[in-house]
């Protein structure tokens, strides 16, 4: 934040820290994709030619910059449609009775087999309250069962479920 405000103090711009701790952080929550706390050059990049700071950056190097930007959002693009097809496998693998719905039974065997592969022990009792938690927010028609759309949007938003990927491709991947 210190290397903002004196930033902003060459520029001839007074800022209270408190309004630069506001930026900083509307900045990390819009730039820092990985959601790791930091900005990696890519990002730091991003901020430098489209965010709130205005940096004095050479035409060349914002047009490069903004290519780079332009690679990395079809990469996330590419990223969010294999995501979203490995979640319809997952789905279709866990719809057992083929009804294009998943039931609670459905979603916590399915669960189980996620923490599993991520290496994560969860006992029945815990898993059946996070689907049903998971249940009461992304059953959205309150059938009482997650249609693929809503088993994608839990899979892109859920709290509990985390799959590892960008918040850019979760963003693709969930609608709402």
């Amino acid at each position: 934040m210190e290397v903002v405000r004196k930033y902003y103090i060459s520029e001839g711009r007074s800022r209270s820290l408190s309004a630069v701790k506001k930026e900083v952080d509307a900045a990390m929550e819009k730039y820092d994709r990985d959601g790791n706390g930091l900005l990696s050059f890519d990002e730091f990049a991003d901020m430098a030619t489209s965010g709130p700071f205005k940096f004095p950056i050479p035409k060349a190097v914002h047009q490069k910059l903004q290519h780079r930007a332009a690679t990395q959002l079809a990469a996330h693009k590419e990223h969010a449609n294999a995501a979203a097809e490995t979640l319809r496998q997952l789905f279709v693998e866990a719809d057992v009775d083929q009804t294009g719905e998943l039931d609670a039974l459905e979603l916590s065997a399915l669960m189980k087999k996620f923490y599993e592969t991520q290496g994560k022990s969860r006992t029945d009792k815990r898993v059946q309250a996070e689907v049903a938690t998971a249940m009461a927010r992304y059953d959205l028609d309150g059938s009482g069962t997650l249609s693929l759309t809503e088993f994608i949007n839990m899979m892109a938003q859920s709290d509990v479920f985390r799959l590892p990927m960008p918040r850019e491709t979760k963003a693709m991947l969930s609608p709402t």
